[in-house]
């Protein structure tokens, strides 16, 4: 939900750019471009955090059972993955998740 908020904002051009303190994502269940992370990165003025799980089983099942679409092939939601974009910090959540 948050970055889809922050692609709405993008929107609004140079306007809304670093209208956004910071933002920090965990768990997306989406699998956004590398352009869509750009223009997320534009609207935030400071830290744009997104922490994923590896092992997030649950995020995976529950992503490959939406009826909206299927996971595109090759491809894993942005919250069991890093991004590996300038300007968002990756943060690996595994081994905090419990056993």
């Amino acid at each position: 939900v948050i970055l889809c908020c922050l692609l709405e904002l993008a929107k609004g051009g140079p306007d809304t750019r670093g209208i956004v303190d910071d933002a920090f994502l965990f768990g997306c269940t989406g699998f956004p471009r590398q352009t869509d992370w750009g223009a997320a990165r534009d609207v935030v003025a400071g830290r744009l955090v997104h922490g994923y799980c590896v092992e997030d089983t649950l995020l995976l099942r529950r992503t490959s059972s939406n009826p909206a679409g299927a996971i595109p092939i090759g491809q894993a939601p942005c919250g069991v993955r890093a991004v590996r974009r300038n300007g968002v910090q990756d943060i690996e959540l595994t081994e905090l998740r419990p056993s």
